[in-house]
């Protein structure tokens, strides 16, 4: 199983005057979310014609929001590992339940008679997909 989706980036906005100490958050974040939050963050608008995959995590940093996301993609080498709240798919088409877990070593391989597990699959494998037709198109950086 690859490991890639369960970094924390809070730490790198840590402030006392922004952010209240000790708050833990189960939002699903990405890398590509950092340039957005950080430009939020600092009240700067991203110009429309910018076209970037990241979304500003500062409302979940803020405590406006408990997400921003619905699910993560990482990249590692070729492989395209996707996570939602519940559901892990790794590159080798392994899916795991995490549960409530953010370390790999709690997580579930899934069975096919598990409860949601296809459901499950269909929407990671559609998010992988999704993906490889923007990258065929160029449509984002």
């Amino acid at each position: 199983m690859r490991t890639g989706c369960r970094r924390l980036f809070g730490a790198v906005f840590y402030n006392r005057s922004w952010i209240e100490e000790n708050v833990r958050s189960r939002a699903l974040i990405e890398f590509t979310d950092i340039y957005s939050t950080l430009a939020d963050a600092v009240g700067i608008d991203v110009p429309d014609s910018y076209k970037i995959d990241g979304k500003s995590f500062w409302p979940v940093l803020s405590g406006a929001k408990e997400k921003t996301r619905d699910h993560i993609l990482v990249h590692f080498g070729y492989d395209k590992l996707v996570r939602d709240e519940a559901w892990y798919l790794d590159g080798y088409d392994d899916l795991y339940f995490c549960g409530e877990s953010r370390h790999p070593s709690e997580y579930q391989k899934a069975t096919p008679e598990m409860e949601g597990a296809a459901a499950a699959r269909k929407r990671l494998q559609a998010v992988r997909i999704r993906y490889r037709s923007m990258m065929r198109s160029k449509t984002h950086i």
